[in-house]
């Protein structure tokens, strides 16, 4: 296993698309993240200062920039099927699980990674303006914040990979992540909610079922005022759908002829 990561590492440090990608999320959070947060909230609690625009700009900008990292991300993994790799790997002597773990792995950091580094980058812009305010015990939010998006945007991504073990084809699977994740994170969550607004979808007391849905989640999980049971009760469920994504996709995965 360690071997293997390693291999992945290099393989995504010398990938110029992964860097591509990352320059367009800085670019898209950098133009879209604006004070206007601070007037016209998403979050319920927010506090006049970088922080709101930060807890705000993830909720708005960082669905944004979830669908198009998460598109990346599966992109990548596919093409490991279009140029036979996995080939490769599985004549180096490596297992079935041990390969299909690693790729887990590799998607849960780079997801997590673009998207966290990308939204603080576009946070940057108002750091001398709106940091007045900023508390030191701030600090916690954002570790929380961040353990948040990548546990929420795995639990997505998970279900997602199970399109590139059966596709087995690089832009099929990119094109069924992008559908998904638009319809989850856009529309469902308007439509489970009973609300025509998306800002509205995510205020307010919800049903118990409504936080099982890890796109409703991504911006419940943000308020200032979350508490330990329900951030741990968050981690169980992101942790619970990726678990039983993950099964499904190495089930999948080891019984699957490769091309």
């Amino acid at each position: 296993m360690k071997q293997l990561m390693r291999y992945e590492y290099y393989r995504i440090k010398n990938n110029k698309l992964v860097y591509v990608i990352f320059v367009v999320c800085c670019f898209i959070t950098l133009f879209f993240c604006s004070s206007d947060y601070l007037s016209d909230p998403m979050i319920p609690g927010t506090p006049n200062n970088i922080l709101g625009i930060y807890m705000n700009e993830i909720a708005d900008v960082g669905i944004v920039v979830l669908i198009i990292a998460g598109c990346s991300s599966i992109y990548l993994f596919g093409e490991e099927f279009s140029t036979r790799t996995l080939n490769l790997e599985l004549l180096a002597g490596y297992n079935r699980r041990t390969i299909y773990i690693s790729h887990c792995i590799k998607t849960f950091l780079l997801t997590g990674g673009i998207i966290s580094v990308s939204l603080f980058i576009g946070c940057l812009k108002f750091i001398t303006k709106y940091a007045k305010g900023f508390r030191i015990e701030d600090i916690a939010y954002l570790v929380r914040s961040v353990f948040l998006i990548y546990i929420l945007a795995f639990s997505m991504m998970s279900f997602c990979m199970i399109f590139a073990v059966l596709l087995q084809d690089t832009a099929k699977s990119t094109v069924f992540t992008f559908i998904f994740l638009f319809v989850s994170c856009y529309i469902m969550a308007a439509l489970v909610s009973g609300s025509s607004h998306l800002y509205l979808a995510y205020e307010g007391k919800k049903s118990f079922l409504l936080r099982l849905y890890p796109p409703y989640l991504w911006r419940w999980s943000l308020k200032q005022n979350l508490s330990m049971t329900d951030m741990i009760g968050t981690f169980i469920i992101a942790g619970g759908w990726s678990s039983i994504f993950i099964w499904i996709g190495y089930s999948i995965f080891k019984k699957k002829e490769l091309k």
